[in-house]
């Protein structure tokens, strides 16, 4: 479930960037997954250090994978949406 999280919140990046800012897509969606992984590391270590005994149960990791694509791909959309369109000279 975490992979299919992560992929699902990286391609709905990756096609944000295409439709939206005229970027290639794939090559964000590839960049965004990367960053989520390397997030979802950092929100792993801290919760299985702070209560192992949440982090083994389903629900837990349902919580983590849920908190991982909210906040990390929300901070994501914020800083692409920054980004001009492909093109302007803004």
């Amino acid at each position: 479930m975490t992979i299919l999280i992560l992929l699902g919140t990286a391609g709905l990046l990756g096609w944000f960037m295409q439709a939206k800012k005229g970027r290639t897509g794939a090559a964000w969606g590839i960049l965004s997954l990367g960053l989520l992984v390397v997030w979802w590391c950092i929100y792993y270590a801290a919760m299985s250090s702070a209560s192992p005994a949440t982090i083994n149960t389903a629900d837990g990791k349902l919580g983590l994978d849920l908190a991982v694509a909210l906040t990390g791909g929300g901070l994501l959309f914020l800083v692409f949406w920054s980004l001009p369109k492909k093109g302007n000279a803004q």
